[in-house]
């Protein structure tokens, strides 16, 4: 029975860790890396975002005003310029953070950034 326990928590553990994380991601304006972690947190919640709006529209205990927000921001993040822009946006930003991240090392040459290796050139 204890084994049976152990194994229970243990798959109740891992299916957490596969839900994407909601927890608030701080927004730099002029960092890279915080950007494309922003938004890698909003495109794997997406979907979560989006089912918790329409069950929070349904719950009684809420005011109307709320619910009205509720179905705003549902309509604007399910827009196509919106869903196009956070994904777009998503890529562009994680190509940036990536080649910010290469010209931010110590022993950096052209050749590395341009070719995308890390090692020194022979």
């Amino acid at each position: 029975m204890v084994s049976t326990m152990e194994r229970e928590v243990k798959d109740g553990k891992d299916d957490i860790k596969k839900r994407p994380s909601l927890r608030l991601k701080s927004w730099n304006a002029t960092r890279w890396l915080s950007r494309s972690a922003c938004l890698l947190a909003v495109c794997k919640s997406y979907e979560h975002i989006l089912e918790h709006l329409m069950e929070f529209v349904t719950w009684s205990d809420e005011t109307a005003s709320n619910k009205r927000t509720a179905v705003e921001l549902y309509d604007r993040l399910t827009s196509y310029d919106t869903f196009l822009f956070i994904f777009l946006y998503n890529e562009l930003v994680w190509t940036l953070s990536r080649y910010s991240m290469r010209l931010q090392c110590k022993d950096i040459q052209i050749r590395m950034v341009v070719s995308g290796t890390r090692s020194r050139p022979s």
